[in-house]
């Protein structure tokens, strides 16, 4: 739980979903917010009603396949609420870690562009999660939106519509700041302030990105797939020159020092904003 006392619970999620379409890795789209699957080394059970499953022959058989490395098998996550219990008891703790994705926002009112801090209790836009009977209602909010000043409801911050995919499909944040720069540094520096200005009309084209320093692009050449220009090396090809074999094994279960790795080599100039494995998990129960 956050320190602003915020319900940690952002949704639900089938269970057949879970080892399907909405996995590990999968983006989950919620009402106010889109969120990524955490890895099953953030999945914790120790509170979970049911930590194994038992099943022999299943098991023989996903050994079969995936190898014996796979010491057992687990079900997602969950804890039956207790009778009388409140809503915001040890089953409200209890779920499948996600995180939120894309970082990047945009206020549906002033159009201000920027990530979501970790925890979402600092920077502009910030999380809010009040209600324990209604998780879906989980969403950040520009507090200090200069167009809803004396507003009573806070104008939401939505997730942008742009990621980075490769072949391999890994997923990534879209580098906003070096798109409208064109690879720059900001006249400004910290102080430049995006802008994301979508017109509505459905194309992804007509998009505009604006900075205070006066840099401005449209998303036209960011939809070039094949424009060389348009393309960077997506970050887990990064990290697979820094290590050898054995290393790169060891990556794989452990993602979020590969993706520092990639990151203090590159450079944090190259990367802008926080990793997607970086952020705390706020938990999706399966139902």
């Amino acid at each position: 739980m956050s320190n602003d006392k915020q319900m940690i619970r952002v949704g639900t999620e089938r269970p057949n979903a879970l080892l399907f379409t909405g996995g590990v890795g999968a983006l989950v789209d919620l009402p106010s917010m889109s969120v990524i699957v955490r890895g099953l080394d953030a999945w914790d059970h120790d509170k979970s009603q049911l930590t194994d499953l038992t099943e022999p022959r299943l098991l023989r058989n996903v050994r079969a396949v995936l190898g014996r490395q796979v010491a057992a098998l687990k079900p997602a996550p969950y804890l039956e609420r207790a009778p009388g219990e409140k809503p915001t008891g040890d089953h409200a703790r209890v779920g499948v870690p996600v995180t939120p994705f894309p970082r990047w926002m945009r206020c549906s009112r002033c159009s201000m562009l920027t990530t979501v801090q970790t925890g979402g209790t600092s920077g502009a836009f910030l999380f809010r999660n009040n209600n324990p009977y209604k998780p879906d209602e989980a969403r950040f909010v520009h507090e200090n939106c200069p167009q809803a000043r004396q507003a009573k409801i806070k104008p939401s911050a939505l997730p942008a519509r742009f990621v980075l995919a490769c072949k391999d499909g890994h997923l990534d944040e879209f580098p906003y700041v070096e798109y409208v720069h064109r690879g720059k540094p900001c006249s400004k520096g910290v102080d430049g302030k995006l802008e994301f200005h979508d017109p509505g009309r459905n194309a992804g084209s007509a998009i505009s990105l604006y900075c205070t320093c006066g840099a401005k692009r449209t998303m036209r050449d960011g939809l070039k797939h094949h424009s060389a220009r348009t393309r960077r090396s997506c970050r887990c090809a990064v990290a697979a020159t820094l290590t050898s074999a054995p290393s790169r094994t060891a990556a794989v279960a452990r993602p979020s020092e590969r993706w520092s790795s990639a990151r203090a080599t590159s450079g944090s100039a190259s990367w802008p904003g926080p990793s997607i494995l970086s952020a705390i998990a706020r938990g999706i129960r399966p139902r």
